[in-house]
């Protein structure tokens, strides 16, 4: 019997300090624009593998227990508010930071981990706090936003989300989690 597909994620847990800063953050743009869906503190995440659907999470589960990072944490640095994607028609509002050799190392060996066939391009850590409809941009009163912020993640564990489609938008929950090393 074949199990029912998930919609599932790898990504990093978010302390309680970040999230309430970005809470705070989120209240200085709302008035940037009514069409604006500001992510929900529970569903903040910094995304290692997007989204794909799978059938076998349990397989993954154990792929990644057996997994071992060199690292046992990482330190993120996020220093600007934008909107993004960087090159493209904007869509979401987001924190981003300097490029992360460790990180990178992160998401590619999972990818190897997993024999997720990823195409990567540069990869950029960020936070997503918002997204809104890419036709709604030209009513916002700004449309350029790069704020300079000061925050910092300690990564220490991530985790397989899934995610669940709502009328409201999405939906996470963490599946399961697991030390980086």
């Amino acid at each position: 019997m074949k199990t029912k597909e998930k919609r599932i994620f790898l990504a990093l847990p978010l302390n309680k300090e970040i999230k309430i800063s970005v809470v705070k953050l989120q209240q200085e743009y709302k008035a940037l624009g009514s069409n604006i869906n500001f992510i929900k503190p529970s569903n903040l995440h910094i995304t290692l593998i997007p989204p794909w659907r799978e059938s076998e999470v349990e397989r993954l589960i154990l792929k990644l227990k057996n997994f071992n990072f060199v690292q046992k944490s990482i330190v993120l640095e996020f220093n600007k508010v934008s909107f993004g994607p960087v090159g493209g028609k904007p869509r979401l509002i987001w924190l981003t930071g300097p490029p992360n050799r460790n990180f990178n190392r992160l998401v590619v060996n999972l990818a190897r981990c997993l024999e997720i066939g990823l195409v990567f391009r540069k990869i950029l850590p960020h936070l997503t706090i918002a997204r809104f409809n890419p036709g709604n941009f030209d009513s916002f009163l700004e449309k350029n936003i790069n704020s300079s912020i000061s925050l910092f993640q300690e990564i220490k564990e991530y985790a397989i989300f899934e995610s669940t489609i709502t009328e409201k938008g999405a939906d996470y929950k963490i599946v399961k989690r697991f030390d980086l090393s």
